[in-house]
């Protein structure tokens, strides 16, 4: 009978942690209400932990880092056709609309022959204007005989 009872008990007390266990995680605000994730880092071991903030906070011998705090909200990718004559060298730019930003972007030959196409930056480049891309560039000659179509194109982001 003693055994029994000391059993109820033990249960008694691990349904109580195991419920205080769950009841403190969901007090957790982890984002925070602004959806911003916060942490601590420690520079000479490299070790990052989570913390909830601001009921914790970070030690100090740690930095403290934040996540989310107004990243990207929308990607786009635009772009621009340029049909190009036999024997021209020709160029173009995707750009991105205003208050965007230029994350990546390529060339695509949309019609013609790849074997007479001669890019000189093949891939393209970020378009650059006072520090901050705002497109992509891609230039390039071409030599079929017909004329041909190039797609440059951009991801851009706000």
């Amino acid at each position: 009978m003693k055994k029994l009872i000391t059993s109820k008990i033990g249960i008694a007390v691990l349904a109580s942690f195991a419920l205080a266990t769950v009841a403190s995680v969901t007090w957790a605000t982890i984002p925070d209400a602004t959806g911003v994730i916060h942490g601590c880092y420690q520079a000479n071991s490299g070790n990052l932990r989570v913390i909830d903030s601001p009921s914790q906070g970070c030690r100090a011998h740690e930095t403290s880092i934040d996540w989310n705090t107004g990243g990207v909200t929308n990607t786009v990718v635009r772009f621009v056709d340029q049909t190009t004559a036999s024997g021209v060298n020709d160029s173009a730019t995707a750009r991105c609309a205003p208050g965007e930003k230029a994350t990546g972007g390529g060339v695509q030959l949309r019609d013609g022959s790849i074997a007479q196409t001669f890019f000189f930056e093949p891939g393209g480049v970020p378009n650059v204007e006072a520090g901050t891309p705002t497109g992509w560039h891609a230039s390039w000659f071409q030599n079929s005989g017909d004329d041909e179509t190039v797609r440059v194109y951009t991801i851009c982001a706000s």
